[in-house]
């Protein structure tokens, strides 16, 4: 491949549009566009590249506000020029029907977006006064010349008018970017739409121009009497992404999934399907859908493959920077590939991205409750193999992977067995970050009833000694062999939890409710967070949705509220740790399993702890090699023995607390460090050995004063809203408890109060912080000098 001239944003919407425009244009720094329509200048924009190598150009855009960011984007361009103005058929004034990229003046447009899942909601009411013009008088007034090069027209339904006020014979632009979208699937049966878009492409024929490049959004025209002979398009750079469709007999649903493929909003990406040797019509279905794809391989396989190496088929044809599977009977809504895109392209330690999903039963066509899939994504690899562990879903297999993770992860596991699926979201979240977007985007299909039936791979007894030997494997080869040991065990009880359960439910079909289930209407209307429950004169439901939305709208995964209390503990031990000089002496206090021990391998590290519980040990499943086995009132070293004391919630847990801060006050050198956290509030943990309920920045004042420290630093754990998000998550990690007290609504509130409520609490707790209620306190005190 070609390196680019031109760079289209991440967004633009043409797959390959570099080179398409270096196969129309050259290489040329010295073009004329003009762009009805601009935005902002950047997202999704065909033209910014040719501003960027120095194009002159001229962006038409009615809101303020967004001509004003265009200009910005644009400012280091002396020969780009942004008009506030709305082309039409007419000149006046009209309304303007503001909803973000799908600002438009048509009425019946945002009628028709309002009926859409993935439109619905960025319409709200909100219109202004705009004035009008002609696109002629425009252009004339803007001194373009004719034959210009470029002219982009993307207006949300009024294309039409914009060209009844353009006359294409006079101007005759080169090529046009006209957005039609009278094939997409959610307009292709849309009178308006169709008579609109047919309209364009028949004024644009009769002028002598030609298509050049068609999708179900865009389509590319040039100008008959300048390109004789159409210009190959030149392949600058390969696609982003592969998409990997295995199918076998698939002629039921694989329609569907191509079609919301084909309906992405990012669309650069090739796609790779698998024809598994079909016995009914499904090599047809693929042949009437490849038509829709620029880069489409499809590899029809005469003998056929078990379901794992079909799936390895198409991935073996990734080269692409990231590679995503579409199950035949799946689909995506149209944002699904933008959103894991972006999330992988803002962070580099992601490895996969998915979002929040519903099942969807095609033998009924019906929708399960949007269910949101919990994200791993701590900079600490125990952990997050600990949360899938936990989790044990294996949806995220789905997600957008970074393709050298997922085929490494593919690699290491060559023989299928129950849960293979959640094996590879391990393996893949041992080497980095699973990351969850929250918005509802993924279907998971359900072909038929038997399916639900079927609970391990051969549909026999399950079999869980592979997937336990693969836990032994995947904590060995990622820690080694004395770190497996201690998280291993809390693996193994989780696998014993996931058994216990399925040999409780042994012998129980699995009954569909049918009437618990959402029609398409009722997904597009949005989430109803109580089935059945009526609005009526209240505005609950309302508020509701303004929760969900801001709680969405955030970009805060529900894992990092729900970890937020250790994580940004451990974070402050981390900073801590940094702080300390090399081969320093340390001594970790009540230190149990040693977390931190890895971050002071610089130093000379040593343990001490009471060492008589026997009940939950945490997540690494056992306590560490203690150094000093004592009461910590009276730990056996001599006077200031120590440079650096570490004590992590340990006070709770001491009878005598006062007494223990002397006695680490006693073995720290004179300008030594103490580094000291404890709960203000907790519930009920470690029993019988739970003593006090917490800790305040006035208790570590006053008695580290009385034993010769001073508080160099007192650091408040987040906030109240924080706090508060944190039980109201505590009411998920309770719920098997309290479930039939629910009734029907039990999962919705569930999700309500787990997610959407905590992740809108944590939000605001940056907005209006209340240390008062803080979680606990972080200290780092200085014993003084003689």
């Amino acid at each position: 491949m070609a390196s680019r001239f031109y760079n289209p944003p991440t967004t633009c919407q043409v797959p390959n549009l570099s080179g398409k425009w270096e196969a129309l244009f050259g290489k040329r720094r010295d073009g004329i566009f003009v762009e009805v329509g601009a935005y902002d200048g950047e997202s999704y924009s065909n033209t910014s590249c040719l501003a960027d190598v120095g194009w002159g150009g001229l962006y038409i855009e009615p809101v303020p506000e967004f001509a004003e960011k265009c200009r910005q984007r644009h400012a280091a361009n002396h020969k780009v020029t942004v008009i506030e103005m709305a082309a039409s058929d007419v000149a006046g004034e009209a309304d303007l029907h503001i909803g973000d990229t799908l600002t438009t003046l048509s009425e019946a447009q945002v009628a028709d977006y309002n009926q859409i899942g993935w439109a619905k909601g960025l319409h709200q009411g909100q219109s202004r006064k705009v004035a009008t013009e002609r696109l002629d008088v425009i252009l004339g007034k803007a001194a373009i010349e004719p034959g210009f090069d470029l002219l982009v027209v993307d207006v949300e339904g009024l294309e039409a008018q914009v060209f009844a006020g353009f006359t294409i014979e006079r101007w005759r632009p080169k090529v046009v970017l006209v957005e039609l979208e009278d094939e997409h699937p959610d307009f292709r049966d849309n009178e308006r739409v169709r008579a609109g878009a047919i309209g364009v492409r028949q004024k644009l024929e009769q002028a002598g121009y030609k298509i050049y490049y068609r999708d179900i959004i865009n389509s590319v025209y040039v100008d008959g009497l300048v390109y004789k002979d159409l210009p190959a398009e030149h392949m600058t750079i390969s696609p982003r992404v592969t998409v990997g469709v295995p199918t076998h007999n698939g002629q039921r649903t694989i329609a569907r999934a191509l079609e919301s493929l084909a309906a992405q909003t990012f669309r650069d990406f090739r796609v790779v399907i698998s024809e598994n040797a079909s016995t009914d019509h499904t090599a047809s279905y693929i042949q009437n859908s490849a038509s829709k794809f620029q880069d489409i391989q499809v590899i029809r396989q005469k003998n056929i493959l078990t379901a794992g190496e079909n799936f390895k088929a198409v991935m073996a044809q990734c080269s692409t920077e990231y590679f995503v599977w579409l199950a035949d009977d799946d689909w995506w809504e149209p944002r699904f590939l933008e959103a894991c895109v972006a999330l992988l392209d803002s962070d580099a330690a992601g490895v996969t991205a998915f979002t929040d999903f519903r099942v969807y039963y095609h033998f009924i066509d019906r929708y399960s409750d949007r269910m949101g899939y919990v994200a791993s994504s701590s900079h600490d690899p125990r952990l997050n193999i600990l949360t899938r562990t936990v989790n044990m879903a294996p949806c995220a297999i789905y997600g957008v992977h970074r393709s050298h993770a997922i085929k490494a992860a593919i690699a290491r596991l060559p023989d299928a067995f129950d849960f293979h699926d959640v094996a590879v979201t391990i393996e893949m979240a041992a080497k980095g970050q699973m990351l969850l977007s929250k918005q509802d985007l993924f279907r998971a299909g359900i072909v038929d009833e038997a399916r639900l039936q079927r609970r391990s791979l051969d549909g026999n007894q399950i079999r869980y000694a592979p997937f336990a030997r693969f836990l032994a494997s995947v904590t060995r080869r990622t820690f080694g062999w004395k770190s497996a040991l201690l998280l291993l065990p809390e693996l193994l009880f989780q696998l014993y939890k996931v058994k216990r359960h399925n040999d409780k439910a042994h012998g129980q079909p699995s009954e569909l409710n049918q009437a618990s289930l959402r029609t398409r209407a009722d997904v597009e209307a949005g989430f109803q967070p109580f089935p059945g429950a009526s609005a009526g004169a209240s505005s609950v439901p309302g508020l509701l949705e303004h929760i969900r939305s801001a709680a969405d709208e955030s970009g805060v995964d529900v894992n990092t509220v729900h970890l937020y209390n250790p994580a940004t503990r451990d974070a402050w031990v981390a900073d801590r740790a940094a702080s300390v000089e090399a081969g320093l002496r340390v001594l970790d206090v009540g230190a149990g399993t040693a977390p931190y021990k890895h971050l002071f391998a610089h130093c000379t590290y040593e343990t001490h702890d009471f060492a008589q519980y026997d009940g939950y040990k945490g997540p690494e499943g056992t306590y560490t090699e203690i150094d000093y086995v004592s009461d910590i009132t009276a730990i056996p070293v001599p006077d200031n023995s120590y440079d650096v004391i570490l004590c992590t919630e340990v006070l709770e847990h001491v009878p005598r607390p006062v007494e223990a801060l002397a006695e680490m006050a006693r073995i720290v050198k004179p300008g030594g460090r103490l580094f000291l956290s404890a709960p203000l509030g907790s519930g009920l943990h470690q029993e019988p050995y739970h003593f006090y309920g917490g800790y305040t920045d006035h208790w570590y004042r006053k008695f580290l004063d009385e034993f010769g420290c001073d508080v160099e630093a007192i650091e408040p754990n987040h906030g109240w809203f924080a706090h508060l998000a944190q039980e109201c998550a505590r009411f998920s990690w309770t719920f098997e408890r309290h479930k039939h007290l629910h009734g029907d609504h039990g999962a919705a509130l569930s999700e309500l109060m787990g997610s959407t409520l905590a992740r809108y609490f944590y939000v605001l707790d940056s907005k209006a912080f209340m240390r008062e209620f803080t979680v606990g306190f972080h200290v780092t005190a200085r014993k003084r000098l003689p």
